[in-house]
């Protein structure tokens, strides 16, 4: 019976402490599924396949990008290399919210990317936009380039 209190005490205090510390819960990403690429084509702003050049953290305080809690933006320079929509310059700068359902860009990858326009071109988390080695159904779907 002692040997139970003190396990029961030790394991909330070991909660309190996790709380006091500012441990924060961690929450898997769950998506509904996406539109189909044309009805996902469609609807966004711009549809292109790009190479990541660049990966920034920017602070959007007066969060006129995207609404974060934090302010907190990941900005993506990329190449573009072919588009359906949109995306006519060379060079397109994309937002996101890090962490948020959203692809994990990293440089010098090739990503097809849908975004959607509001203040910005952004890429929401649990939509289309991948890496192009997981976008044949979509590339097959969407056809001919512009």
């Amino acid at each position: 019976m002692i040997t139970r209190l003190k396990f029961t005490a030790l394991s909330l205090l070991s909660s309190l402490l996790l709380f006091a510390c500012g441990a924060a819960p961690v929450f898997a990403c769950r998506c509904a599924q996406p539109p189909a690429p044309k009805a996902a084509l469609a609807t966004a702003g711009d549809v292109f396949v790009g190479r990541v050049t660049r990966v920034d953290m920017i602070q959007d305080p007066q969060k006129k990008i995207l609404d974060t809690a934090t302010g907190e933006v990941q900005r993506i320079t990329l190449r573009v290399d072919r588009s359906w929509k949109g995306a006519r310059a060379k060079t397109v700068v994309v937002f996101t919210q890090p962490g948020k359902c959203s692809p994990d860009f990293q440089k010098d990858q090739d990503y097809l990317v849908y975004t959607t326009r509001q203040s910005a071109p952004v890429v929401l988390g649990c939509g289309r936009t991948t890496l192009l080695e997981n976008a044949q159904e979509d590339l097959k779907e969407l056809g001919p380039s512009l």
